[in-house]
């Protein structure tokens, strides 16, 4: 389970538990989709 604390960034809830958008691959700023 990803709990990585972020700073003015909007927590999604998953499972009942707070995760950052970046884990749950949600970016809140929606960038060009590149190829990670």
């Amino acid at each position: 389970d990803c709990k990585k604390a972020v700073s003015g960034k909007s927590f999604y809830a998953m499972e009942g538990k707070p995760v950052c958008p970046k884990c749950v691959g949600v970016d809140e700023e929606e960038e060009e989709e590149e190829e990670a």
